[in-house]
């Protein structure tokens, strides 16, 4: 019956747009699960206002997600025992599939309601994560001017993750994986200038850069840094301690004078 063939085909559309359906609800669960975290890793590597309102935005979007409606699956249409010689027979058979038929178009309805209330609600992340991404270049010159000892490849980097994700959300993306590429390259920059710091702290010998200079006199010694190895100017000298004075030998009291008799 070409009824059948037909409601056969139709519920195995529905079937497989139903279980995509729930394939994709269930990856943006995910992803906004999983936003939650990086999120708290862009607290003090990001616009401040601009990140307050991606995570109104990824709550908003999971919250759609709990009261969307969930579209029934229509069982698969079983042919039931026809004899065409049966009037009642036949009649039976074509009520049901006139009322397969039914129950695929209530599925294939609820189908089309759930898929575009996720589709609108997948868009509006997507529009919040572009929005927010676009703050990461500026963001990432900030960061980079407040770590100027790092070595240069970490601000590249840096730079090049914050334009790979204002790139990567203009197609309405909600993966988190440029956030997190960004946030890696953030902790790496930061990492590389503590690193820097230590070493010009302590030297890479593991010993003080700085010298002490010991007062020839025994007095109070000094603190100088050594010559900068960077082509920088040197360190100035230590100032001299004063020479010792020579104490001067006191002088011998003159005999007075015997005085004459008269």
């Amino acid at each position: 019956m070409r009824d059948e063939a037909a409601l056969i085909n139709r519920t195995q559309a529905i079937v497989a747009s139903l279980d995509r359906l729930d394939d994709s609800v269930a990856t943006a669960r995910a992803d906004a699960e999983a936003l939650e975290t990086v999120i708290d890793d862009l607290a003090g590597a990001s616009d401040e206002r601009a990140l307050a309102a991606l995570e109104t935005a990824r709550e908003e979007f999971l919250g759609t997600l709990d009261g969307m409606e969930t579209p029934p699956t229509p069982p698969a249409y079983q042919r039931p025992a026809v004899e065409e010689d049966d009037l009642v027979s036949v009649a039976h058979a074509v009520d049901g599939v006139q009322t397969a038929s039914l129950a695929v178009d209530d599925a294939g309805e609820a189908f089309r309601r759930t898929n575009s209330e996720f589709t609108e609600a997948t868009d509006a992340l997507g529009a919040a994560l572009q929005t927010f991404a676009q703050t990461l270049v500026t963001s990432a010159v900030a960061i980079a001017e407040e770590n100027p000892d790092a070595d240069p490849s970490f601000r590249a980097a840096l730079a090049a993750a914050a334009t790979s994700a204002a790139a990567a959300y203009d197609g309405g993306s909600i993966s988190v994986v440029p956030l997190r590429a960004y946030v890696d390259a953030v902790s790496a920059l930061r990492a590389d200038q503590e690193r820097a710091l230590a070493e010009f702290e302590a030297g890479e010998d593991g010993t003080s850069p700085y010298v002490f200079y010991y007062a020839p006199d025994g007095g109070d010694g000094q603190t100088v840094a050594p010559e900068q190895s960077d082509g920088g100017a040197p360190a100035q000298e230590p100032p001299a301690s004063p020479e010792p004075e020579t104490p001067t030998e006191p002088e011998t009291p003159t005999e007075p004078e015997t005085p004459t008799e008269p």
